[in-house]
């Protein structure tokens, strides 16, 4: 059952909202409105939880940490706690394009995955 896997791993969710918004709360730091908005599937957590892991997940991810999660998810790629993010396509984003540039896809390297 995915609602289960998503109370087990406190999936980001948000309700009352749209994209457009989260978009600009996230551009303009209101972390405070993402926290409001925040859904606790087990109902457990308080505000102050909420707007910490939210600034907790925000926070960026560099580019050494996407390869070595890359790295992690193809020598293991049943578990799910290493796996990189993956490209609209569903392919790992690892492959070396120009020497400045680490990835093919850099806009792909978001954490997109349920934590």
């Amino acid at each position: 059952n995915n609602v289960d896997e998503y109370r087990k791993n406190k999936a980001t969710i948000f309700r009352d909202t749209h994209e457009f918004e989260l978009f600009f709360w996230i551009l303009f730091k209101r972390f405070d409105l993402l926290a409001k908005h925040f859904v606790d599937l087990e109902d457990k957590m308080t505000y102050e939880q909420k707007l910490a892991l939210v600034m907790y997940r925000l926070q960026p991810v560099s580019m050494d940490h996407a390869q070595e999660r890359a790295r992690a998810y193809q020598k293991h790629p049943a578990d799910r706690s290493e796996a990189p993010a993956l490209s609209s396509r569903g392919t790992c984003q690892t492959e070396t394009t120009h020497p400045s540039s680490p990835v093919s896809d850099p806009d792909h390297l978001t954490n997109k995955k349920i934590l």
